[in-house]
């Protein structure tokens, strides 16, 4: 419904969404995960006779250099503000973090291994980006440019139109609660940590015109929960039991087992017995590989879902072998139904979307990631471990409320039983929630298809829209200048964002490259054809039928 800037008495009436071209992309993933309300318009004139004043925008448009234009600010990018100015003299540099130490938008330092473009002739604001020794980038921080009645916000990477899962790498990533690095794959974006810095900006570019935002608090806020996803690589009765006492010490607690079939083989029959004891049940795919063709994907899903149903369980989840994200895979869920997807490559250390802004597709649920093999991998010592896994908790909860812990059995967790269980006795003493993976999913869902436009008319703001009555808001006011909420849904009264900081530091090199090189994963399976999939498959039944023959006749 298009609205005018006006009310019926002609008082102002102000948008309190943000405004994003019909584009698309990481723009408006970010809002809609974020809880920031959005509006697609074609044009930022739209827009403003809409009453919006907070864009998020990278489209060249003829607003821009009118007179008698109205006040409005806009978050871009650097290759945008460049072309709108006419800088030619501005370039693209390698880029492996970005920090800022310093003044505006909070400490916070992330990984970003895309290109930074500079802006030599405009005053560098807040931050800078660093290479991969970890020098910093002249000219790379954020650039606070006031034109003729616009304030553009501009970011030195052109990221807007980028689409989550896309790129992708083995990666380091940096515990800050031990010093050390280890290697997973992952994408070249931090996105955890650009999502806590737009948000920033876009609150920034509110209070800049003396306007509040309000945002959509994320379900699990104030309500700290954590899930442990067990990827069940393969079988043994050791490991499970061990799983399972573990569950059983801190209540029965609902852990999510991601099943590898294939592995499991004729063990499959367990799967009965860990649904009746308060666990579920989500497939790991048959055979433990990700690749790139949709049709050997949905073979290899096809399989692993009839087998389970065989035995009572429709999974609604399934999580990539070794976190592999491809498009082809991608389509393959989709059209095999489930509900939710897990891949470290499409996202981690985040919160919930749908890939391409898309309801249909399965539901991208991050996982905080670290588990015990990549820890080992990387020298950590299990005082280690365990010191990270505490510290990556407390930031997921500061963060979003829910944190998200990935292991596996078989030489793993069985191993640190004891160690694990101080760790998730001391989250349910504290208050702490184990939710399996399904439910976090379905709420998350429901919390990104909530829609509503906050409205200001004079300093009364107003809620509209067919959002849940169960929605909790949060008003964050501007300096100085005092916003009323009107009666209907709860909305907490606030003047800053409330959370986590993000904190990494890039190994320098050559140690960059060849950590990645030594701790990486192989990728060498995933361009099987369909046929080669088969003919893999027959031979590994072949084989395990051999195995069977010799041990029945000894």
């Amino acid at each position: 419904m298009t609205r005018t800037g006006n009310d019926a008495s002609g008082r102002a009436r102000r948008s309190l969404a943000v405004g994003i071209p019909p584009t698309g992309g990481w723009k408006e993933t970010f809002l809609q995960y974020s809880g920031i309300p959005r509006v697609k318009v074609s044009s930022i004139q739209e827009g403003v006779e809409q009453g919006v004043r907070v864009f998020l925008w990278n489209q060249d448009d003829p607003y821009f250099g009118r007179q008698d234009a109205e006040q409005i600010a806009i978050i871009t990018e650097n290759g945008f503000l460049k072309r709108l100015l006419n800088l030619d003299s501005s370039t693209e540099k390698p880029c492996h973090s970005f920090r800022v130490s310093k003044g505006r938008f909070s400490e916070r330092s992330f990984y970003i291994h895309v290109p930074c473009e500079t802006l030599p002739h405009l005053p560098s604001g807040p931050g800078t980006c660093l290479d991969s020794e970890g020098q910093p980038i002249e000219n790379s921080g954020i650039t606070l440019h006031s034109g003729e009645n616009t304030l553009f916000v501009s970011v030195p990477w052109n990221l807007l139109d980028q689409e989550m899962g896309a790129r992708w790498e083995f990666r380091p990533f940096y515990s800050p609660f031990t010093g050390k690095h280890f290697a997973e794959t992952g994408p070249v974006m931090d996105f955890g940590s650009l999502r806590r810095l737009f948000m920033e900006l876009v609150l920034h570019a509110f209070k800049h015109l003396g306007l509040p935002m309000v945002k959509l608090r994320h379900p699990f806020s104030g309500k700290p929960s954590f899930s442990f996803r067990i990827d069940a690589d393969g079988f043994s009765h050791e490991s499970t039991e061990s799983v399972l006492r573990i569950s059983q010490r801190i209540g029965n607690a609902p852990f999510s087992w991601f099943m590898d079939v294939q592995g499991w083989g004729r063990n499959i029959l367990r799967v009965k017995d860990l649904t009746s004891r308060n666990q579920e049940v989500e497939l790991h795919c048959y055979h433990h590989m990700t690749y790139k063709r949709e049709n050997v994907n949905r073979a290899n899903l096809n399989r692993g879902v009839r087998i389970l149903k065989k035995h009572g369980i429709r999974p609604k989840g399934v999580g990539s072998p070794y976190g592999f994200w491809f498009q082809g895979y991608q389509e393959a869920i989709r059209k095999a139904g489930f509900d939710y997807s897990s891949e470290f490559a499409f996202n981690s250390d985040d919160v919930p979307c749908f890939p391409y802004n898309d309801s249909t597709y399965p539901l991208q649920v991050p996982v905080h990631v670290g588990s015990i093999g990549v820890f080992e991998k990387a020298g950590f010592s299990p005082e280690d471990m365990f010191t990270h896994l505490r510290g990556t908790v407390d930031k997921a909860i500061r963060d979003c409320g829910c944190a998200l812990l990935c292991d596996h059995p078989i030489g793993r967790v069985e191993r640190y039983e004891n160690e694990f269980v101080e760790l998730l006795e001391d989250l349910v003493d504290r208050g702490f929630r184990c939710v399996p993976v399904a439910e976090y999913a379905e709420k998350a869902r429901a919390f990104l298809l909530q829609e509503f436009q906050p409205i200001v008319v004079d300093r009364t703001v107003s809620i509209e829209g067919s959002y849940d009555d169960s929605c909790n808001f949060e008003l964050i006011q501007p300096e100085g200048v005092d916003f009323d909420a009107v009666d209907g849904p709860v909305c907490e009264n606030r003047e800053t964002l409330e959370q986590a900081e993000d904190e990494y530091r890039s190994p320098p090199m050559p140690e960059f490259d060849s950590f990645l090189r030594e701790h990486g994963k192989d990728e060498s399976l995933t361009n099987l054809t369909l046929m080669q999939w088969y003919r893999g498959l027959a031979r590994y039944h072949i084989s395990r039928l051999r195995r069977e023959a010799k041990r029945r006749l000894r």
